[in-house]
């Protein structure tokens, strides 16, 4: 889908193709991904990736309120802020506020409409 400006590609394809075949795992075939080298890094990849959330769950056919729902469960489940050891818990509940804000600019960015 060339809608999807960033993150999400491999993923939307991944379910159309599953919708005719199975998909089989084959360890020539390579997909590199960029990794976050910071928490800085982890946390706006992280931000934007989710802003890109929004449209493939409209795709998907999900309500506008499910997302929302969907986006305030996220936010609010305790599990998403604790972990061991700690500093590993701590990011882990920072990217869960940054993923959080990343959908809601992109639902906010849904109900402006189009950019172009």
């Amino acid at each position: 889908d060339e809608e999807i400006p960033w993150g999400h590609e491999e993923l939307e394809l991944a379910e159309r193709v599953l919708r005719v075949s199975p998909i089989y795992y084959d360890p020539d075939l390579v997909v590199d991904h960029v990794y976050a080298d910071s928490v800085s890094d982890y946390l706006t990849k992280t931000y934007r990736q989710e802003v890109e959330r929004p449209y493939l769950w409209a795709k998907q056919g999900r309500s506008e309120r499910e997302q929302w729902l969907m986006i305030l469960a996220d936010a609010v489940t305790p599990t998403n802020y604790i972990g061991l050891p700690l500093r590993s818990g701590l990011i882990h509940g920072a990217g869960t506020l940054a993923g959080a804000a990343g959908r809601v600019r992109g639902m906010r960015r849904q109900d402006a409409g189009p950019t172009d």
